[in-house]
């Protein structure tokens, strides 16, 4: 998996840069400034039944944008992939992004759950 990365990364048509924060499931913590994207990128399996949802989104100071499932390669029956959630960094604060992995029709299935601490500053 994707170990902890802070980053610039510079837009293609503008000198404009962003700031890049990744986390995993082997990284529970990291930093970055307002404006920057947190990319956090779990393990999961949909063909189980199992998917991943946000429980905490950080707010205020993160903004959820949008998830995605990208799966691994080969695309073989049964395999897995990883899926990925990208927030934005709104305000200088502590932020708490949760993650619950379930079959969301099954009230009292088994579940498990990630948290992951996130400081934004100016």
């Amino acid at each position: 998996m994707v170990a902890a990365v802070c980053a610039l990364v510079f837009g293609c048509a503008s000198n404009e840069r962003t700031e890049l924060l990744l986390l995993d499931e082997t990284v529970a913590q990291g930093s970055c400034s307002v404006g920057a994207t947190v990319e956090v990128e779990l393990r999961a399996n949909p063909t189980t039944g199992y998917v991943w949802s946000v429980v905490e989104d950080g707010a205020p100071a993160l903004k959820f944008e949008k998830s995605r499932y990208e799966p691994s390669e080969p695309q073989l029956a049964g395999s897995g992939g990883t899926s990925v959630f990208f927030f934005t960094a709104k305000s200088p604060a502590d932020a708490a992004l949760k993650f619950k992995y379930s079959r969301p029709w099954e009230k009292n299935g088994d579940s498990k759950t990630l948290e992951f601490k996130v400081s934004v500053s100016e």
